[in-house]
């Protein structure tokens, strides 16, 4: 008989050796270069890539089932969440089925505090978070954005016990949100692109670095095809349209929009060519030259990734912490292809968290009768 499991693939900053325990010969084991071999094998099994979604913190890793509502927590003991979770610098929130929003240690899984819902929604379907923001509706607390499964859109403050929420009025109905360090990127059902908060990197996509008090469509056609995933990173943002075509935009720190960079030229010890145009700031969406149809799309918070159509995985950006799995510790401002230590198991999903990334893998087990 057959049947199918998950292999979960980890590299990058090893906060607290909690993602591999194995010391070096410095007694110390701060990153992993390359993919550590996988967990969870003996908890995801019948698993649907449509239905498993995983969120990072510098010390933590969080697989979600969207479909039993269940967050499991790597590095500590099983959480159970029945709703939907984002995870944002040092903090893990929970949006409940019952509306209520908790707030966690991820180090210790410890709630915080919880908030009761005010009333606005039901239920929410989608959470994010900026990692560090003006902190708005929640003056010395917790702010983050709720989709609920209308399609409404909420800029949701935590703060003295109480929770304060608005709704952002848009003129379609979203499908998609997405958060980085300083702002916030929304999908519409008509794959419209909105952008909101601060854009000091150009991260907002106006083609200018002004900030943005609310959500304001990004003008432009993304190749004449419709978006259908968006992805924010720290200072930069990433999307994809129905063509497998990938759009990027904001700052280029370490090669983090795969265009030249003079900085990692000059780190590396590459020649500098000056007929090349490198590239500092992108204050408006570009097309990045991928020459493969790519199907999934992630941003972390200065490194990015992607799938292409064939199944292969595609890396950039700053590799300080090793996160681009490519077995060293090199910027790279072009994209790069990963390999796998499992080639003949799928890669369906691809997570970049803030210093590190995951790949989810499908692969067939054989078993005896």
């Amino acid at each position: 008989m057959t049947g199918l499991s998950t292999r979960t693939l980890v590299c990058g900053f090893n906060g607290s050796l909690r993602f591999i325990k194995e010391e070096d010969s410095t007694g110390k084991n701060a990153f992993s270069s390359s993919w550590i071999t996988p967990f969870w094998n003996d908890l995801v099994n019948d698993w649907s890539p449509e239905m498993l979604s995983v969120s990072s913190s510098w010390e933590q890793l969080f697989l979600h089932y969207v479909g039993s509502s269940e967050t499991f927590s790597f590095g500590s003991s099983k959480m159970i969440c029945t709703g939907t979770v984002a995870v944002a610098g040092t903090l893990l929130y929970c949006a409940s089925d019952d509306g209520s929003v908790a707030v966690h240690r991820p180090e210790d899984a410890a709630v915080i505090t919880k908030f009761t819902s005010d009333g606005h929604w039901r239920r929410l379907k989608m959470i994010c978070a900026p990692i560090a923001w003006e902190t708005g509706l929640a003056s010395k607390g917790y702010r983050l954005f709720g989709l609920d499964f209308d399609g409404r859109l909420f800029d949701i403050g935590l703060a003295n016990g109480q929770m304060v929420s608005k709704r952002i009025l848009m003129e379609e109905i979203v499908t998609e949100i997405s958060a980085g360090r300083e702002h916030a990127l929304f999908l519409s059902s008509s794959g419209a692109v909105y952008s909101y908060g601060m854009s000091s990197r150009g991260q907002l996509g106006h083609g200018h670095l002004n900030n943005e008090r609310t959500a304001t469509r990004i003008e432009d056609d993304f190749g004449g095809v419709k978006v259908i995933q968006i992805s924010a990173g720290g200072w930069m943002s990433m999307a994809l349209n129905d063509n497998g075509e990938v759009f990027v935009w904001g700052w280029n720190s370490a090669g983090a929009l795969g265009l030249p960079s003079r900085g990692v030229r000059e780190r590396t010890g590459n020649p500098i060519d000056n007929n090349e145009e490198y590239v500092e700031v992108i204050a408006e969406p570009k097309r990045l030259d991928l020459y493969e149809k790519i199907v999934w799309i992630s941003c972390g918070m200065r490194h990015c990734g992607v799938i292409t159509r064939t199944g292969s995985v595609l890396v950039w950006g700053l590799n300080q912490h090793g996160q681009l799995g490519l077995g060293d510790t090199v910027d790279r401002d072009v994209p790069c292809r990963v390999s796998s230590p499992f080639p003949d198991a799928k890669i369906c999903r691809l997570f970049c968290g803030e210093w590190n990334t995951v790949l989810l893998l499908q692969e067939t087990q054989r078993t005896r009768t």
